[in-house]
């Protein structure tokens, strides 16, 4: 190491994760790079209740940095991402990525032009009521699909059938 430089260590956590460990003194980053600024200002808030302490100094600056910005990510093999791409310029499925991940859920690959040995989608995300990836990404659905039915509200009776479509694809809830 020349004078000046230091090592950095990335330890990669949720944000809730994140901001309980900072919270209890369990960590203390030089960087902390949360998934929404929510957790930013919660983190501040906490930090001056005297239920967690009744600290008088800030635990942050006024103003933090956002310093990545990220879109939610499809991820699949490239196999499946080659017929995904080319289902997804067919007409009914142009700028309509949840029903064609619906379609895939309840008709499965091989009726949309993968093998039929893929089976049905098996999707993963975070939990929406844990990370805020999980939340954007049943507000994506709700979005794409009030498109289409400008009455619905997230109540709807086809909102819900429509979504519980894509969610019983989910194997697994991750907590980020």
């Amino acid at each position: 190491k020349s004078a000046g430089q230091g090592e950095l260590k990335m330890d990669y956590r949720g944000s809730r994760d994140g901001f309980q460990e900072i919270l209890y003194g369990k960590s203390k980053p030089v960087l902390w790079n949360p998934a929404d600024t929510y957790w930013t200002e919660r983190l501040r808030q906490s930090w001056r209740d005297p239920k967690y302490g009744g600290n008088s100094s800030d635990i942050l600056p006024d103003a933090p940095t956002v310093i990545v910005t990220s879109r939610l990510v499809l991820v699949m093999r490239p196999d499946k991402a080659r017929v995904f791409e080319v289902t997804a310029r067919r007409p009914e499925y142009r700028n309509r990525t949840w029903k064609l991940l619906r379609d895939l859920a309840t008709k499965g690959w091989g009726d949309l032009g993968g093998e039929p040995s893929w089976g049905k989608l098996r999707l993963a995300h975070s939990n929406p009521l844990e990370s805020n990836s999980g939340t954007q990404t049943i507000a994506l659905i709700f979005a794409e699909y009030r498109r289409d039915n400008p009455g619905a509200t997230p109540a709807s009776p086809g909102f819900l059938a429509f979504m519980g479509d894509i969610e019983r694809s989910v194997v697994k809830f991750q907590d980020t």
